[in-house]
């Protein structure tokens, strides 16, 4: 698995005055922390990448959707990251015809 990054929504032009500047990322190194993290793909060392490939978890997922099939809409609570990460994955994984519709009644601690 090969990874790419997108570094434009860090920009201050585009998020404004919290922004990283383009000059700024001279001071960063992110060539080596992204080839860390490539390693770190190719070693299998993050768990939740297995999901992908790991059968006996898409078995189980397979199992489980089975059983609440019935269910024609999801309520997610969650505060913080368990409100984001549900929103990620929705986003991510979201199908053109959802068999479910997802309803997010959680937040974030971001005052924005």
């Amino acid at each position: 698995m090969n990874i790419s990054f997108d570094l434009s929504l860090l920009f201050e032009e585009n998020i404004g005055k919290n922004g990283l500047t383009k000059l700024s990322l001279n001071d960063i190194k992110l060539n080596k922390n992204f080839e860390k993290v490539q390693k770190n793909l190719d070693n299998k060392a993050y768990g939740f990448i297995n999901i992908l490939t790991d059968e006996s978890i898409t078995r189980k997922c397979e199992e489980v959707f089975e059983q609440v099939a019935w269910a024609k809409q999801l309520v997610v609570l969650g505060i913080g990251g368990s409100d984001l990460g549900g929103r990620m994955l929705q986003q991510a994984l979201q199908a053109d015809n959802p068999p479910m519709e997802v309803y997010f009644a959680g937040d974030t601690t971001d005052p924005q």
